[in-house]
């Protein structure tokens, strides 16, 4: 019984135990199932996965084959290419060479052009010599035929006494032998008067022919320049002008018209006799407001007036070819072959055996080999209005921009010859200088101290206070003349042109006298 019972636990306890592991084999039965369904899963997404990789890689492989085919017609498309470049690099090397080559042909012709205009000035220079030598001459005629004429007088004179002396004779027979000696004295005056005739009688003709071939080379001269346009003279205003000045503007007009005479020839050269100035005035303020004019128009001689203009238009030409000038790693200017003419620190020596050495100036009185830097030609050509100087200068730089301002302005008495303006021109040169002084550019400020410091103030500056004008002066035969830029709170311009010879004590009383005029006219505005 005992045993069943036993055999029976046994049996329990085996069942129990295969229960369980049923339980666990069914437990894990379902476990392998779910994981061979999850593997399954796995299975079917990488083999979607490696689907589209495939179809991935046939497109890549599809656009490689399509990026190859594209750079094989990209390197056939970069030799075509490559091969037209070198093509148009060969015409454009060639265009190159011919551009080269025109530059080179305009700045033959440019200069060819300024070498035109440099003989043209110089011929007219030397017209203006002959003319002075002319002039000269015919004085040198006229002093002759002075002389001449003294000693006809004398003969004259001794030939009376001789026939006196013979009337005497009769009467005075006491006297012989002193009268006898008086006459061989007198004869012998004669023969030396005779004598002198003779060789005044020469010289003239010597001066006769000089004369003539100094003619000559004048007229060969004019007919290598462009016929002058005659010079035109505006009639002087009368009274009856003068209605709506108000006092100070009337006494100065009349102060004008009453300029001090002057000596001059008579047309026939014999004797000098005294004839009324010719005179031309203008005045304005820098706005263009208050003009007052007395002659403005006429056209006249302008001498040394004319290079505060000419510089004016040659530094502001050298201003626009500094601005776009091409420099180095310093800030240096690099000057091209054809660009030197603007490099102002060149030293510039003097040679007097071929330059000009007439007229006013410092340089003149230097030995050959004076040396000067090209900035200081400037200074010479504004502080002493040396002929020198400007002559190299305008030499150097032609009359291309000048003749651009001549236009720009309106200026009329150029048509006459570079070396004529009329007093309204000067007025109006004048207003352009001072707006360039206004620019306040180094270049601007250089030549104000320079004209400021201009020699010969004695005709207009010296009546203001010091550094208060700007001037520029002309000083020549039959020409006396100083145009200036008053400064001050109302700027203004003064120009008194006149035929004066020179600065006599009439000429610089009547300078001063229109000058303080011309101040009571802005003070009584």
């Amino acid at each position: 019984m005992n045993r069943l019972k036993g055999r029976n636990l046994i049996l329990a306890v085996l069942c129990v135990v295969l229960a369980a592991a049923t339980v666990v084999l069914s437990v894990l039965c379902v476990r392998a199932a779910q994981d061979l369904r999850d593997a399954l899963r796995v299975k079917d997404s990488f083999a979607e996965r490696a689907d589209v990789l495939r179809g991935e890689l046939d497109s890549l492989n599809e656009e490689l084959d399509r990026l190859e085919s594209e750079r094989v017609r990209a390197e056939e498309d970069l030799t075509d290419k490559t091969a037209k470049i070198e093509s148009l690099e060969e015409i454009i090397t060639g265009l190159h060479d011919e551009r080269d080559s025109l530059n080179g042909e305009c700045g033959t012709l440019s200069d060819q052009l300024e070498e035109a205009n440099r003989v043209a000035e110089m011929l007219r220079r030397d017209v203006e010599g002959l003319e002075r030598k002319v002039d000269a001459k015919k004085e040198a005629a006229s002093v002759l035929r002075e002389r001449s004429r003294a000693l006809q007088e004398t003969v004259d004179s001794l030939e009376d006494e001789l026939s006196d002396t013979k009337d005497a004779l009769a009467d005075k027979k006491s006297q012989l032998m002193s009268t006898q000696t008086e006459l061989k004295v007198a004869q012998s005056r004669l023969s030396d008067a005779r004598e002198e005739l003779s060789d005044a009688k020469s010289e003239l003709k010597d001066t006769k022919k000089a004369l003539d071939e100094a003619e000559e080379a004048r007229k060969s001269a004019e007919e290598k320049l462009v016929p002058p346009v005659s010079v035109k003279a505006a009639p002087a205003p009368t009274a009856n002008t003068w209605s709506g000045l108000n006092e100070a503007e009337q006494t100065l007009m009349q102060t004008l018209v009453s300029a001090p005479d002057r000596w001059d020839w008579t047309d026939n050269k014999t004797r000098l006799i005294e004839v009324h100035p010719t005179v031309a005035y203008y005045t304005a303020a820098i706005d263009g407001s208050e003009e007052l004019a007395y002659n403005a128009d006429t056209v006249l001689y302008a001498a040394s007036l004319i290079k505060a203009p000419y510089i004016l238009s040659v530094l502001r030409e050298i201003e626009n070819f500094e601005a776009s000038a091409e420099r180095d790693a310093d800030g240096k200017i690099l000057y091209r072959t054809w660009e030197t003419k603007y490099d102002l620190d060149e030293i510039w020596t003097y040679d007097p055996d071929t330059m000009n050495t007439e007229g006013s100036g410092e340089i003149m009185l230097k030995g050959k080999g004076f040396t000067l830097t090209w900035r200081e030609l400037f200074e010479y050509a504004l502080l002493y209005s040396d002929n020198i100087a400007f002559s190299q200068i305008y030499d150097r730089f032609g009359f291309t921009s000048f003749n651009s301002l001549v236009w720009q302005l309106g200026i009329e008495g150029q048509s006459s010859g570079f070396m004529y303006l009329t007093a309204r021109d000067c007025g109006k040169f004048l207003c352009e200088i001072y707006k360039y002084f206004e620019t306040g550019s180094s270049y601007a400020r250089w030549m104000r101290d320079l004209m400021t410091r201009s020699r010969y103030g004695e005709m207009i500056a010296v009546h203001y206070p010091a550094g208060m004008v700007a001037h520029k002066y002309g000083w020549d035969v039959n020409a006396f003349h100083d145009m200036a830029i008053v400064d001050g709170e109302k700027p203004y311009v003064i120009v008194l042109m006149t035929d004066y010879e020179d600065g006599g004590n009439a000429a610089f009383a009547f300078f001063a006298s229109v000058v303080e005029q011309t101040k009571a006219v802005y003070a009584s505005k």
